[in-house]
């Protein structure tokens, strides 16, 4: 039986593909957030949101190829700043502690709060390939921004703390 339906016969650069997608450019975009999962670390199983991001659109708003990466987001008393910053982008309020249920219920906030988008400030770091030993330049969340943020100034101050509550006795006045 012969393969019908498509036109072309390309010849594909597979030590090319293997590299994967180059990142996208430094710079604003906007994302959904796809997916939050809550999530062990490795090495010490301390508490983490595992976002996955999917761009679709840089920060004239124009659309993008839709490109995702994850986010991984430690819950602890030592990355709160990032949580706040998150929470602050999409005007949600923290968890009340890194409980299993809590980090869960901040999840599905975090993906609800996101539907329509979130502003991701996208840098670049290089690491090393460990099967190939060659260096390669990732894709990485640098910050997440309010539209207060994006729109004028860019302030590299936090913006006004979250409005929206779960609910759970945290008011944006305690965060």
């Amino acid at each position: 039986m012969r393969a019908t339906g498509w036109t072309t016969n390309e010849t594909i650069d597979w030590a090319q593909a293997a590299k994967g997608p180059a990142p996208l450019p430094e710079g604003l975009y906007k994302a959904r957030i796809a997916s939050a999962k809550p999530q062990g670390t490795k090495s010490e199983n301390k508490p983490m949101a595992v976002l996955e991001l999917e761009f679709y659109q840089d920060a004239e708003g124009n659309e993008i190829k839709k490109r995702k990466i994850k986010d991984f987001v430690l819950i602890t008393q030592e990355a709160a700043f990032r949580v706040l910053q998150i929470c602050s982008a999409l005007e949600v309020s923290p968890p009340a502690s890194n409980g299993t249920e809590e980090v869960e219920e901040f999840c599905r906030e975090l993906v609800s709060a996101a539907k329509d988008g979130v502003y991701v400030r996208v840098k670049h770091e290089t690491s090393t390939d460990k099967r190939t030993g060659e260096d390669r330049t990732d894709m990485r969340v640098a910050r997440y921004l309010n539209p207060s943020q994006v729109s004028g100034s860019e302030s590299t101050d936090d913006a006004p703390p979250p409005r929206r509550s779960r609910g759970n006795g945290v008011s944006a006045e305690a965060t």
